[in-house]
C-alpha cells in the first residue's frame, strides 16, 4: 500500500491569502469613492442613485444614473435633470416638462415621469448656468452606491479600509521579516560551508 505525502499549507500562506482578499475589498471600496472624483474632474460627469419610483419605467429604483453638467440653454423638453429638494436637500431627478423665457432667464417646469401635474414651483436659471442632465444609467448599481452613502455603509466602508490598511501593513512586515530571515539563513550556511 503506497501512501502519498500531502503538503500541509503553512499558516503564513493561509493568512497571506486572507489578507489579499481583504486588500482587494479595500481597493474596491477605495475605488468606489475615487471614481466619482475622477469622473467629475476629467469628464465633467457625475452619478447618482435612483431612490424612488418617480422616473419609472425609464430609470427604475436602484439604478445608477450618470449626469453631465449642461448649459441651461441646451436643455430640452423631455430631458431629465437632477435637482435638490429645498427642505431636505435630497437629490432627485425629474423631467423638463415646460420651458419659457422671461427677462433673459429660463423658467423650467419639471415633473416625475408618472406624475400628471408639474412639480410645485419652477427652476429659474440663466441660459449660461448649468444643470446636471441625465445621460445614461446602470441598472441595480445605485443600490450599492446608496448603501455606501448611508451611515451604516460609511461606517462599514471606513472599517473595511482601515482593516485593509492594517492587514497590508502586517503583510508588508511579514514579507520583510521572511526575507531577512532567508538572508540570514543563507549567510549562516555560507559561513558554515567556509569552515
Amino acid at each position: 500500500m503506497t501512501m502519498t505525502a500531502q503538503r500541509v499549507q503553512p499558516i503564513s500562506e493561509i493568512v497571506t491569502k486572507k489578507i489579499s482578499w481583504v486588500n482587494i475589498l479595500g481597493t474596491l471600496i477605495f475605488g468606489t469613492f475615487l471614481v466619482p472624483v475622477i469622473l467629475h474632474m476629467f469628464f465633467n460627469t457625475s452619478f447618482s442613485p435612483v431612490v424612488s419610483k418617480s422616473m419609472q419605467p425609464e430609470y427604475s429604483m436602484g439604478s445608477l444614473v450618470f449626469t453631465k453638467e449642461t448649459l441651461a440653454s441646451q436643455i430640452h423638453l423631455g430631458d431629465i435633470v437632477i435637482l435638490r429638494e429645498a427642505t431636505t436637500h435630497r437629490l432627485f431627478g425629474h423631467t423638463i416638462a415646460k420651458i419659457t423665457q422671461s427677462n433673459g432667464l429660463l423658467q423650467m417646469n419639471t415633473k416625475g415621469r408618472e406624475n400628471l401635474k408639474f412639480d410645485p414651483g419652477f427652476i429659474q436659471i440663466s441660459p449660461d448656468s448649468t444643470l446636471p442632465r441625465v445621460t445614461g444609467s446602470l441598472p441595480y448599481a445605485g443600490t450599492f452606491i446608496a448603501f455606501l452613502s448611508s451611515k451604516t455603509g460609511k461606517l462599514l466602508s471606513g472599517f473595511a479600509l482601515l482593516l485593509s490598511a492594517v492587514l497590508y501593513f502586517i503583510r508588508f512586515w511579514h514579507r520583510r521579516l521572511t526575507l531577512k530571515h532567508a538572508q540570514e539563513s543563507t549567510t549562516e550556511q555560507g559561513t558554515s560551508n567556509e569552515n
